[in-house]
């Protein structure tokens, strides 16, 4: 008996692809437009790579309200990727942005 046949225990599971629980999304309309960062600035600007918090910015609009619905995002190049439960910009379109398709179906943490 494998790992996940233990893990299940003999529990019958409906298997889906990421496709059909969750939705992907580009980050354009999120993007920062200025690199004026300050820690005096209130909304951080992500990147999926290992800094992660580039900075904070004082742009107001186009911000994802990820502490309405959290998102997974992740760096098409080094496939690195976080769990996002708070609001944001994007730094670069690299990064894409995950979501669940139904919050009350899919928990969007679960799949990360």
């Amino acid at each position: 008996m494998n790992f996940l046949e233990k893990l299940l225990d003999g529990v019958a599971v409906k298997w889906k692809t990421l496709g059909e629980v969750a939705k992907y999304e580009q980050p354009t309309k999120y993007l920062v437009q200025s690199t004026n960062y300050s820690d005096e600035f209130e909304t951080p600007v992500l990147t999926a790579g290992k800094t992660f918090i580039l900075g904070y910015t004082d742009e107001i609009n186009g911000i994802y309200r990820a502490s309405k619905t959290p998102v997974i995002i992740f760096d098409d190049f080094t496939t690195a990727n976080k769990w996002v439960n708070f609001d944001f910009k994007a730094k670069s379109s690299a990064m894409k942005m995950i979501t669940s398709i139904n919050d009350s179906k899919f928990i969007l943490k679960y799949v990360y």
